[in-house]
């Protein structure tokens, strides 16, 4: 039987999809939080893991990218976030598939089992005694497990995948490292596999699995050695016979520049027209005071545009978690009761669910109406007297549900009816 872990922090939600897929005969485990779900993953074995994106202690972003360190577990992330670039992030932090909410039941169901339907696929290469296990990232060699860097896993497990073939230097870089190996020394490649071979040969001299070819050192070293001799010798003769001339210019030209930069900087900086005046002395050590005052200006006026920016997306991506959570729970309700093998009990329970999930959902609605007045200062607040008690026991009715579930107790005593 596949184990499935539910990770999300609406409960009405995750009862739904425990009670849909235990039905198709999956063993659920479930998480309200990302500290809960990573508690369940390391000490179950679970087959698939359900993902929350938005989760009230975390995102499900870092805890994929934990778990993706040390397990190659199937994850399919469910979330409010619906954006491209949202997709695209989580998939390359490793998720397996992503599906937005609202969603259907029977996309989900479909999902999950064409995913479980890979654990059967092969999962380790072996060659010349060395066994590389890709599903627990475990290598071993001459019945030894090695301890591997995770650069030096990346190299072997190329290797093995393209057994008896040359690979040039360039063709490594792009797959391990940077996609065009512009950002890596041309050395690493070298140091890196004399590491790995001290690791996995007997002999590191004398290599039997991975070895270098002579163009591959000695022809690429000489060329590269004959092109650097080249370049450095065009540089100095280049430099010798232009650094004078260029001096004695660049000084002339620098020096009418700053006067005609001080003087325009002078006018932005007091909203005045460009006045031409005399150059003064200390005029450099000026000119540096003016722009760092121009730079200061625009950094603050880039971090508050970037700080609005991010306000805005939090608020935008908060407003879509909240909407789109309950109409993926009254979708769900509704896709179960459609079934025809549901007892009486069980419609009224899902029944009264949907109730619940409507009502929240108008709740947010009328909220975000009363937020848009505001704003247009459509919206007029008087101060009347009324009773508190109502208003005290609504708030802890909201929360009163939670805090069972996380065995938080809430004492109340009578509250009689007063007036501010």
């Amino acid at each position: 039987m596949d184990t499935i872990l539910i990770i999300e922090d609406d409960a009405d939600l995750r009862e739904g999809l425990e009670y849909t897929l235990s039905g198709e005969g999956y063993q659920i485990l479930t998480a309200e939080n990302a500290e809960r779900g990573r508690k369940l993953w390391k000490t179950s074995s679970c087959d698939l893991i359900l993902l929350d994106c938005n989760l009230p202690d975390g995102n499900g972003f870092s805890l994929c990218s934990e778990i993706r360190k040390s397990s190659d577990v199937f994850i399919l992330m469910l979330t409010a976030r619906d954006t491209e670039l949202d997709e695209v992030k989580a998939l390359e932090m490793g998720v397996d598939d992503y599906m937005s909410k609202p969603f259907s039941i029977a996309v989900l169901k479909a999902r999950i089992k064409k995913l479980l339907s890979r654990k059967s696929e092969k999962q380790w290469i072996s060659s010349n005694g060395i066994r590389l296990d890709k599903s627990s990232c475990q290598v071993i060699c001459k019945e030894e497990v090695l301890e591997l860097s995770k650069i030096e896993y990346k190299l072997l497990l190329y290797f093995l995948e393209n057994p008896g073939q040359i690979l040039s230097k360039e063709q490594i870089l792009e797959r391990i490292w940077d996609k065009d190996g512009k950002f890596v020394d041309e050395n690493t490649v070298s140091v890196n596999i004399r590491r790995l071979r001290r690791k996995i040969e007997a002999d590191p001299q004398n290599p039997q699995w991975i070895r270098f070819t002579d163009l591959d050192i000695s022809g690429e070293k000489r060329r590269n050695d004959k092109g650097m001799e080249s370049i450095i010798t065009g540089i100095l003769s280049a430099g010798c016979v232009s650094g004078v001339l260029f001096g004695m210019y660049e000084y002339r030209r620098r020096k009418k520049l700053y006067r005609e930069t001080d003087r325009m900087l002078e006018s932005i900086l007091e909203g005045d027209p460009i006045l031409v005046s005399d150059l003064k002395e200390g005029e450099v050590s000026a000119l540096s005071g003016k722009i760092r005052k121009i730079q200061e200006m625009q950094e603050m006026s880039v971090s508050q545009a970037e700080e609005e920016k991010e306000q805005v997306k939090s608020l935008i991506s908060n407003m879509s978690h909240q909407l789109k959570t309950p109409l993926a729970n009254i979708r769900m309700y509704e896709e179960i009761l459609r079934e025809e093998n549901q007892d009486a009990e069980t419609r009224e329970k899902f029944l009264a669910k949907m109730q619940t999930q409507s009502e929240k959902l108008e709740w947010i609605l009328n909220s975000l109406f009363k937020m848009v007045k505001l704003e247009q200062n459509v919206m007029v607040f008087e101060v009347s007297m009324c009773p508190i008690r109502k208003t005290i026991l609504d708030a802890v009715n909201l929360v009163y549900e939670k805090a069972a579930r996380k065995q938080i107790p809430i004492k109340t005593g009578y509250i009689p009816d007063l007036f501010l």
